[in-house]
């Protein structure tokens, strides 16, 4: 492997190689002796113990930044329903109110209703009465004249 790198080493640095990629490339060349070559367990320690880790933080305050946010909207849907359900009440309580006021009139209309059958004959009694009084009134007039 170190064969592999040099190769590619200098393959990289003939002629049109830049100095930041020359740079580059030492440092990984660097960070290969020590870490790579002198200990394989070296790359599987970084995976465990350093991409994952942060990934992990990464994840879970994204999770918290989610859940704030969900919060926040549980929180205004809340105040919605309360809104929802105190307009709801005050619309149930006018309907009511119409309702019984509707109720209290049809009461009103049966009563009267009711009261003219019981008093109908006595209003045709009587309209008969004043108008044979009537016409007793007019044969006297006539008679008078």
């Amino acid at each position: 492997s170190v064969t592999a790198y040099s190769s590619l080493n200098m393959a990289a640095f003939t002629g049109t190689a830049r100095n930041s990629l020359r740079g580059m490339m030492y440092e990984f060349n660097n960070y290969k002796k020590v870490h790579i070559d002198g200990n394989t367990a070296q790359p599987l320690y970084h995976i465990f113990f350093t991409i994952t880790p942060a990934a992990w933080l990464y994840e879970s305050y994204h999770h918290r930044q989610v859940e704030k946010h969900m919060k926040v909207i549980r929180e205004q849907r809340l105040v919605e329903c309360e809104q929802n359900v105190s307009n709801t009440q005050q619309q149930l309580d006018a309907a009511k109110f119409a309702v019984d006021n509707a109720a209290a009139l049809l009461a009103e209309v049966e009563r009267k209703r009711d009261e003219a059958k019981v008093n109908m004959p006595r209003y045709e009694r009587e309209a008969q009465d004043a108008k044979s009084a009537l016409d007793k009134l007019k044969k006297e007039m006539a008679s008078a004249h």
